[in-house]
């Protein structure tokens, strides 16, 4: 009985070490893993500052920078305002340089004559072979077109000449509503002069009726002349 006691004691004691052990191993544990964790929070924390502050410090530089390019524009502003004979031609010179034709003739006379001559030569050949072939086709549309052209003015001649006849008649028929308009008026006189008679009070109205319905023409017929003379013909 004492045995088992003593075997029971000697089991518990052995229990209780064993706790506290690993009781005392998380607790080191846990320690270590804490200090860990504040040294990666701190050095974080360093780095976040740093690079705030080189953040800030580039910010800075940038305005920086626009104040000057600012400035500088302003400035370049001011002096071309206050020196037209020097900015003028600078941006004339500036404007010619950015021509294809005079970057070409610049590339040329500097270091274009740096290039192989045989490449220049095979260059040149092949260039000159497809000039050849575009200007036939140049020729052939060329042909084509002032073909074109001849038979749009020999119909446009065909119109003036049609126009012309046109006017000539508007011209004779705008002289004879003209005679009639001038008759129409004469009979309208005459009309007016008998005022005790019913039937020339009638024809009268009549009269009025048809010289404002001859002028009408007539005014029609000039603003159609005009149009035609207006064309030169």
């Amino acid at each position: 009985m004492d045995s088992v006691k003593e075997a029971a004691d000697k089991a518990a004691t052995a229990v209780d070490s064993g706790l506290n052990q690993a009781s005392s191993t998380v607790r080191s544990t846990l320690a270590q893993a804490t200090a860990t964790a504040q040294g990666w929070l701190a050095h974080g924390e360093t780095y976040w500052n740093t690079a705030k502050a080189h953040a800030n410090e580039t910010v800075g530089y940038f305005g920086t920078l626009e104040d000057e390019a600012v400035g500088y524009l302003k400035g370049g502003l001011e002096y071309c305002v206050h020196h037209p004979y020097v900015s003028y031609p600078a941006a004339a010179a500036i404007t010619l340089a950015a021509l294809p034709g005079v970057r070409r003739a610049a590339y040329r006379a500097t270091l274009g004559r740096l290039r192989n001559p045989e490449a220049v030569v095979s260059s040149a050949e092949a260039k000159l072979s497809t000039i050849g072939a575009k200007a036939e086709e140049f020729g052939a549309e060329s042909r084509k077109l002032q073909g074109r052209a001849q038979l749009a003015h020999e119909e446009m001649m065909r119109g003036y000449t049609k126009l012309k006849a046109a006017r000539q008649e508007l011209q004779r028929l705008e002289s004879a509503v003209g005679r009639s308009e001038r008759m129409a008026g004469a009979v309208l006189s005459d009309l007016r002069a008998m005022r005790q008679n019913p039937r020339a009070t009638e024809l009268r109205s009549e009269a009025a009726l048809k010289l404002s319905l001859l002028r009408q023409q007539r005014s029609a017929l000039q603003k159609e002349i005009k149009w035609i003379a207006a064309k030169d013909v």
